[in-house]
């Protein structure tokens, strides 16, 4: 996962989950085509699930298979402060084919919706270094995300605002909760409320 930026007339990676989506976002800046640009040109959604069958970007998709980089699929969401052009994008990187799917643009329009405060200003290098962290807690809300669609039947927004409502009523960040149930695959137990706790030791 990335978020690529405009910076001045270029555009550069301002925070990754690692080097490997670092370097594919490198290689669409170096041949002027890809997701994430035509994400930032176009203002909308750039969703690839099979790159192999895909007769977008054939320049930046022959620069990845020299490369041999790993990779199948490809969400660009991007990030559009205010009305104005889009001045970042989110890109979640897959590595096989079929790991994308329409929950993952569902996912990924959540996760852009929680960068894009964050995003909006980080212009410092303080601030970049929150974004960063943001991209980071995002990765995880993510990975907590699909834990709990699949169990519950849910979708992905369900299943966010499960971990969001969790993480309100326990008092405890995002990522903490999300960080759990990717670990432990389930929620952190909520506190029990009072006037119920007492209705029900009454009965």
């Amino acid at each position: 996962m990335s978020v690529s930026a405009r910076s001045g007339d270029r555009v550069v990676t301002s925070a990754a989950t690692d080097e490997q989506a670092v370097r594919i976002d490198e290689m669409q800046y170096a041949v002027g085509s890809g997701p994430c640009l035509a994400a930032l040109a176009e203002g909308h959604v750039q969703y690839a699930p099979d790159l192999a069958a895909e007769p977008r970007w054939p320049a930046w998709w022959g620069r990845v298979r020299e490369d041999g980089v790993g990779l199948a699929g490809v969400v660009s969401h991007p990030l559009t402060p205010r009305g104005n052009d889009p001045a970042m994008s989110l890109n979640i990187y897959a590595e096989r084919a079929g790991t994308l799917d329409e929950g993952s643009l569902t996912t990924a329009r959540l996760l852009t919706a929680h960068l894009a405060a964050v995003a909006q200003t980080a212009r410092s290098r303080e601030e970049v270094v929150h974004l960063r962290r943001a991209v980071d807690s995002n990765r995880q809300v993510g990975i907590a995300t699909g834990v709990l669609m699949a169990p519950r039947k849910l979708d992905a927004q369900r299943a966010f605002e499960l971990l969001r409502s969790t993480s309100q009523e326990t008092n405890r960040k995002l990522i903490d909760v999300a960080q759990e149930v990717s670990e432990t695959g389930t929620l952190p137990e909520r506190p029990t409320r009072r006037g119920r706790g007492r209705e029900l030791s009454r009965g």
